[in-house]
């Protein structure tokens, strides 16, 4: 006569038991995970506060700090587990040349984006940088026509020519 073969099937409770082992294994072999800090996302923030459009310029960027502060104060970006926002600040000195160096330099200071600039000259300059370098570029004010001109009048026209320009106002 044979023996009686050993059941081998597996029952829930045996499972839920063996995944909860491995999972935990998983999570203490790698207590990185546990301590991860949120990023940061870092924002140029690029307005006149010196030369004639300081005064507004420096309206601008409080408003843009106190922005960040109250976010991070909450605890950051909570759909995207907590991220926090770094900004890197520029001056343009109300002259277009200055917005398009300050631009370069947040970019290569790790900006992943770009907001500002209060005066048309200025945020003119930084629509091309933020073009080239394909970084997205939030204009907060800027009025000139010019900004964009170069805008399509659908929207597939306009992915394919300004890709990276956000206008805010007006």
């Amino acid at each position: 006569m044979s023996e009686p073969k050993a059941e081998t099937r597996l029952h829930r409770r045996s499972f839920l038991k063996a995944t909860g082992v491995a999972a935990g294994t998983a999570v203490l072999g790698f207590p990185a995970v546990l301590r991860a800090q949120p990023k940061t996302f870092k924002i140029g923030v690029i307005h006149p506060v010196t030369g004639p459009l300081a005064e507004p310029g420096q309206a601008c960027r409080l408003g843009a700090q106190m922005a960040a502060d109250a976010i991070n104060a909450a605890g950051g970006i909570k759909s995207k587990g907590g991220v926090r926002f770094e900004l890197i600040l520029g001056d343009t000195q109300t002259k277009p040349e200055g917005g398009r160096i300050e631009a370069e330099r947040v970019v290569n200071q790790g900006a992943q984006m770009l907001m500002g600039s209060f005066d048309s000259g200025s945020t003119n300059a930084m629509v091309s940088v933020a073009q080239q370098r394909r970084v997205p570029f939030l204009v907060d004010i800027g009025a000139a026509d010019p900004i964009t001109a170069n805008v399509a009048k659908s929207v597939k026209e306009g992915q394919q020519k300004v890709q990276y320009v956000y206008r805010n106002f007006p």
